[in-house]
């Protein structure tokens, strides 16, 4: 028999995550972003959840 995780440990990353409570506009792209725009943004999305950010 296999027993799986409770729901609270298999999603605990979600209640820990550095973004947790950020804008969703960080991450997901406004209708018609393109080139140097989104980069600048998924690269400032990344830079927020890095370790020791």
């Amino acid at each position: 028999m296999r027993w799986t995780k409770p729901l609270s440990e298999a999603w605990k990353w979600q209640a820990d995550a550095a973004c947790r409570g950020m804008d969703s506009s960080v991450f997901f792209s406004p209708t018609g972003e393109r080139g140097p725009a989104r980069r600048r943004r998924e690269e400032a999305a990344r830079s927020r959840t890095r370790p020791g950010s």
